[in-house]
């Protein structure tokens, strides 16, 4: 974690001047969101009629949130399932 840390502040440095300050202070990492079939979680929660799920991007969640948010609300609001989620 520290390298990944390290590289994470050096790029945002990069974009965000001036950095207020030299140090991270605290330095954690947390787990990602990795489903076991490296496939993101979209649909329907079978439980409940009204609730559903978008989640599991990995480390893609930037890129892949904004289209799986479109179809997720083409399946909310039509009933029907678009041919891009079918594989999830």
């Amino acid at each position: 974690a520290p390298r990944r840390i390290a590289n994470i502040t050096r790029a945002a440095r990069t974009c965000f001047q001036p950095w207020a300050s030299e140090g991270i202070d605290p330095q954690w990492a947390g787990m990602r969101p990795i489903p076991p079939d490296g496939l993101p979680v979209l649909g329907r929660a079978s439980s409940y009629s009204n609730l559903f799920v978008a989640t599991g991007y990995s480390m893609q969640g930037i890129t892949l949130a904004p289209p799986a948010g479109e179809a997720m609300a083409e399946h909310i609001a039509t009933g029907r399932v678009p041919d891009v989620l079918l594989p999830f």
